[in-house]
C-alpha cells in the first residue's frame, strides 16, 4: 500500500525503503504509465525519460520505476546519473512524452 502523504503537487516525496519500497515506487511507475496510455493519442508506442541522482537508493529505485513503467506498455529511455537539469534537456531534445526524475531520500545512518 501507498503512503498517500508522499504525493505532493509536484512531486513524490519520501524516504527510500520507508515510503519509498520497491511495490510502491513500482505502482507509482505502472500508474503513471497507465495514465500516459490512456491519453494516447496516436497508435505509436509511448516513451518516458528517467533519470536519478547519486543515492545509493537511486539505482535500486530506478528498477522499480522503470518495471512499473514498461509493465504498462511504456519505453523508457534510461537517462542514467545525471543532475536534474539534464533530464529537462532529455525531455526536450529526445521526443519522448514525459520525464522523472529520481531524488529518493536515504534513510539515516546510511
Amino acid at each position: 500500500m501507498i503512503n498517500k502523504t508522499i504525493f505532493r503537487e509536484y512531486d513524490i516525496r519520501g524516504i527510500a525503503d520507508k515510503d519509498l519500497a520497491d511495490e510502491a515506487v513500482k505502482l507509482i511507475g505502472k500508474g503513471y504509465g497507465t495514465l500516459l496510455s490512456r491519453q494516447q493519442a496516436t497508435g505509436n508506442r509511448q516513451k518516458v525519460a528517467v533519470g536519478r541522482d547519486v543515492r545509493l537508493s537511486s539505482k535500486r529505485l530506478r528498477d522499480a520505476l522503470i518495471d512499473g513503467i514498461t509493465s504498462a506498455g511504456i519505453d523508457v529511455l534510461d537517462v542514467g546519473e545525471c543532475p536534474t537539469p539534464l533530464l529537462y534537456f532529455a525531455v526536450y531534445t529526445q521526443g519522448v512524452d514525459g520525464g522523472i526524475m529520481i531524488t529518493g531520500s536515504q534513510p539515516a545512518g546510511v
